[in-house]
């Protein structure tokens, strides 16, 4: 395959992951969302601090949940735009 194509497919391979994940994170399973992860896997959510890994990620994801801050009844969506992916 032609390596220009092989960037393309890569590319948007990246973009629908991102929006699997916020789909997810807004109003998905938990279970369905960690298993978007690698185990080294680090998310960096800025006032949410740095997690490592899934086990750090999916503890993360609960809190957020449970604070209020993300999830379903959160009144809040993730919202992707304009993207660069190198």
């Amino acid at each position: 395959m032609n390596s220009e194509i092989q960037a393309l497919k890569d590319e948007l391979e990246i973009r629908n992951l991102q929006a699997r994940l916020a789909h997810l994170a807004d109003d998905g399973e938990l279970g369905e969302y960690i298993t978007l992860f690698t185990e080294d896997a680090v998310w960096e959510g800025g006032a949410f601090g740095t997690k490592r890994g899934v086990e750090e990620i999916m503890q993360g994801a609960k809190e957020r949940r449970q604070g209020g801050t993300s999830g379903p009844g959160a009144f809040t969506r993730h919202v992707l735009t304009t993207t660069m992916i190198e």
